[in-house]
């Protein structure tokens, strides 16, 4: 499968994707969030449908590629959302949500990186009670299990102390293969791709 930009292709063919919770990632044919800005930031392009990702407004098997990316740690139900997720797709789809409470690491990663935006939106994370759930792997794998997904689930690093004037160049890349030996995890990144059966 080779991914670009806005949609995925398999065998050169285009199909049909899906962003929940799109906010600014340009990614997908369809982008879906329920808001326009976030924090205060307001996207630099809004959704194509306003919708709730508990509540998806699609037939099932729409969507060759669903992606759904820190999403479901902010919903009331976080089961829902995944179903949804799982009812909308025909193939493969990737979840990913955080590791922890979303102050600690976002807050030191801000940080680290002289990144003012990142700190400010970890504190409003917390003082706004956004996440209303600490998600944990088992529980997103039992339910694509039980709707039929094969998953793989991997835990993604990101590298700190990437202050902004070094992140370009020559001295960017040495400074990235530096400190890509003190990597501090991220989130969880879980693939998954439907079972093909019988009934399918």
């Amino acid at each position: 499968m080779e991914k670009r930009r806005g949609q995925v292709l398999v065998n050169n063919d285009r199909v049909i994707t899906l962003n929940i919770g799109c906010g600014d990632d340009p990614f997908g044919d369809i982008r879906l969030d329920a808001y326009t800005s976030i924090y205060g930031y307001k996207f630099r392009k809004p959704p194509d449908i306003f919708a709730d990702a508990q509540f998806l407004p699609f037939r099932g098997r729409s969507f060759s590629h669903v992606k759904c990316s820190h999403v479901i740690e902010h919903l009331e139900n976080p089961k829902l959302a995944i179903q949804e997720v799982c009812r909308v797709c025909s193939s493969t789809a990737e979840i990913a949500f955080p590791i922890g409470d979303g102050l600690k690491i976002p807050a030191l990663l801000g940080l680290t990186s002289l990144n003012l935006k990142l700190i400010v939106m970890a504190i409003r994370t917390r003082t706004r009670h956004e996440h209303k759930w600490d998600i944990r792997p088992e529980y997103v794998e039992n339910l694509l299990d039980a709707n039929g997904f094969a998953y793989t689930l991997t835990v993604r690093n990101v590298s700190p102390f990437l202050v902004p004037f070094f992140r370009e160049g020559r001295k960017g890349k040495l400074l990235r293969f530096l400190l890509s030996f003190v990597a501090i995890p991220c989130d969880y990144q879980v693939t998954c791709k439907l079972r093909m059966t019988s009934s399918s």
